[in-house]
């Protein structure tokens, strides 16, 4: 008798869990939707993130939680952008990396952590240089940097799309739709997936199936983007490189010029040098990012030598 009733007990426990469960999930889903309505995308997100986390096999609750979170984090980015247009540069990177903390798979707000916190490096070392100074070459070349693609869709239209098929064919017909083109990464083995998409924008459907099916984008043009699987060693080798030449005029040989090479390759992790002693020059391929650092080097390194007395 005593067994039965501990049954029963264990019965009804369970019974009540997941009930308990919905309803948690649904009342947050409900206080995501309030706050987005209010164009509160932190509180959104959280809401949203909540309700996905105690219901993770409903797909409107992971497609609010998607797709927040891209807002939330563009959201972030936008205003450190503004503050670090005022030079507001330490409450900017704050920004940023909020940006990053939510969505760590967004590109922009690890680029834009980076370019700031260089600003930052570059400005205080302006402040310890005589005013004369302050505007040199190192700086007009770090401005000069380039920066990534820029990735323009041709349609804007909110997009509705619902279908199980191998990765490959949704970001094309995701890419056909905004009127992008779409590259397979060779090394990339695409897997059968289902999406539903309901009358959301480009960015969040890339965001949603690039989240589904473990991959992540590139822009390798204004209207071509690069799928790859989403692993540590792919993006590194994926990432957008330039290529700068630089011209050090007090290198007084091949061997001072290899020296300052080996400087860059150790500090920057940089494996694509190319020297030409005859021009007392060095050409670099890398990310923009590295481009800076590397005229910041180059600067400290290509200095007149000490005239012997």
């Amino acid at each position: 008798m005593t067994r039965l009733r501990i049954l029963v007990c264990l019965i009804t426990v369970a019974t009540l869990a997941v009930p308990a469960s919905a309803d948690k999930a649904s009342s947050a889903y409900k206080a995501g939707s309030r706050a987005e309505q209010q164009n509160n995308y932190d509180a959104a997100y959280q809401a949203y993130k909540q309700a996905s986390n105690a219901k993770p096999t409903d797909p409107i609750y992971l497609a609010a939680y998607t797709r927040m979170r891209f807002y939330a984090a563009a959201e972030h980015i936008r205003r450190g952008q503004a503050l670090r247009d005022q030079g507001k540069l330490q409450e900017a990177l704050a920004e940023f990396q909020l940006a990053a903390e939510i969505d760590s798979s967004n590109f922009s707000g690890q680029q834009e952590i980076r370019r700031t916190a260089e600003a930052m490096r570059l400005q205080a070392r302006q402040k310890e240089l005589p005013p004369e100074k302050a505007s040199s070459s190192l700086t007009k070349m770090a401005e000069e940097a380039e920066g990534p693609v820029e990735l323009e869709a041709t349609s804007d239209t909110p997009m509705t799309l619902r279908m199980s098929a191998n990765t490959d064919v949704i970001y094309k017909m995701v890419g056909k739709l905004a009127g992008v083109n779409v590259l397979i990464d060779s090394d990339y083995k695409p897997q059968k997936i289902s999406i539903d998409l309901n009358d959301v924008s480009f960015r969040e459907a890339l965001a949603m199936v690039a989240l589904q099916s473990k991959t992540f984008w590139r822009a390798v043009s204004a209207n071509t983007i690069l799928i790859s699987a989403d692993n540590p060693g792919k993006r590194k080798e994926v990432e957008q490189n330039v290529m700068k030449t630089f011209y050090l005029h007090n290198v007084a040989s091949p061997a001072e010029l290899q020296e300052a090479a080996n400087t860059l390759k150790g500090i920057l992790d940089i494996s694509r040098i190319q020297l030409t002693p005859e021009h007392r020059a060095i050409t670099l391929r890398g990310t923009p990012d590295q481009m800076v650092l590397a005229a910041k080097l180059l600067g400290d390194i290509d200095k007149p030598k000490a005239e012997v007395v």
